[in-house]
């Protein structure tokens, strides 16, 4: 028994020829990969790039205070000992000004001293400068990770239902003789 006969005695497995070389298709059972099928990689390389561009498009031009027209500072910690919230305390043009510096998987101690972005026209609208609370946020994060599995099955729904009339144009140019440097 040759593999060719091992391969091909599957169900899910089928060997197609063609003019110059031979093809295993292989058919993904439907709950076991959900992921290899038989969709083109370049539409999900296409996808995941457009998805980061966006992303990082949406985050410098959302933050606020804005990026690149806040000015930025230092500031104090405090953290209240009832609640433990903490606020971070900063001096601009000689007025004290407070802000909420707690956010969620973010630990500040008592007295430590940060960076805030402040809006220069507004001082009391003040943000702690750091990557997790101010550029990626929680429902940020949620929303895109949602979004970003739509468009991937919406893809894969795409590709893995091919109309007949393009199934019919692959055969066709499977088909097709290819020439030496094709």
């Amino acid at each position: 028994m040759t593999l060719q006969d091992v391969l091909t005695s599957s169900k899910n497995v089928t060997l197609k020829k063609t003019n110059y070389y031979k093809i295993l298709v292989v058919k993904v059972p439907p709950l076991a990969g959900f992921l290899f099928k038989q969709s083109p990689p370049l539409m999900y390389k296409f996808l995941l790039t457009l998805y980061f561009i966006c992303y990082a498009c949406y985050i410098f031009y959302t933050r606020q205070p804005d990026y690149f027209n806040g000015e930025t500072t230092q500031a104090t910690i405090t953290i209240n000992a009832t609640t433990h919230k903490a606020t971070a305390h900063y001096t601009i043009a000689s007025k004290q000004y407070n802000t909420n510096a707690d956010y969620p998987l973010r630990k500040l101690q008592e007295g430590e001293t940060i960076n805030i972005i402040y809006n220069p026209s507004k001082p009391e609208d003040a943000a702690v400068l750091s990557v997790w609370g101010y550029w990626i946020t929680w429902n940020e994060l949620v929303f895109s990770a949602i979004s970003l599995f739509l468009l991937f099955q919406l893809a894969v729904s795409i590709t893995s239902n091919p109309t007949e009339e393009s199934l019919k144009q692959r055969e066709q140019s499977e088909d097709a003789p290819l020439r030496k440097y094709d």
